[in-house]
């Protein structure tokens, strides 16, 4: 089929015999890549997009030696580039993930006034800090429960100023948080 293609000019029935051609080996492919079936439609309809805007606007000049076989490396590439996307989804979502067990939410669960779940959670906290790697157990140690300012932390610890100090009691806060959302959901969702 593909010896039938003139560069540049080939017409949309010849390219969707093309796809045609081409449609059952791709889908089939991606369907072995483990996307569902109207995620390869969808993915092969791209690929096809792209092979068609390639030639109008000329960047196939001369027909590949197999023209199959360069509309597979599209799709290839199609299925790296979803594959990022995903795993760039799953990422931000576990990020959002740690951002929504804030400072704010800690402090607020600390400031309960039930005198036992206080004390179980002032002990939770500061078991936590206190297995934070270092600088951050004793920089979020000096914040939280020896009230230091940033300032004071600064100058305890040899940064260079306040806000080195609150950049890195920011990164600490993250270790924190994730820290202490594991041992929330172990106590509230087992």
């Amino acid at each position: 089929m593909a010896k039938d293609i003139v560069l540049p000019n080939a017409t949309i029935a010849i390219l969707s015999e093309f796809a045609e051609s081409q449609r059952n080996s791709s889908l089939g492919w991606l369907k072995g890549k483990g996307m569902s079936e109207d995620d390869a439609e969808d993915l092969f309809q791209d690929a096809f997009l792209t092979l068609y805007e390639q030639l109008l606007s000329g960047h196939l000049a001369e027909l590949p030696r197999s023209l199959a076989a360069y509309f597979h490396g599209i799709v290839q590439n199609k299925l790296k580039e979803h594959y990022r996307k995903v795993q760039k989804a799953l990422d931000n979502e576990e990020e959002q993930d740690v951002a929504d067990f804030n400072e704010a939410f800690i402090n607020e669960v600390l400031a309960q006034e039930d005198p036992r779940l206080v004390e179980r959670k002032e002990a939770a906290v500061r078991e936590v800090v206190r297995h934070l790697p270092d600088p951050c157990d004793k920089l979020l140690w000096g914040y939280y429960f020896d009230d230091c300012s940033m300032k004071e932390l600064a100058e305890r610890f040899g940064y260079k100023s306040a806000d080195s100090a609150k950049v890195m009691k920011s990164r600490c806060m993250s270790k924190f948080e994730a820290a202490m959302k594991q041992i929330y959901n172990e106590m509230f969702n087992e």
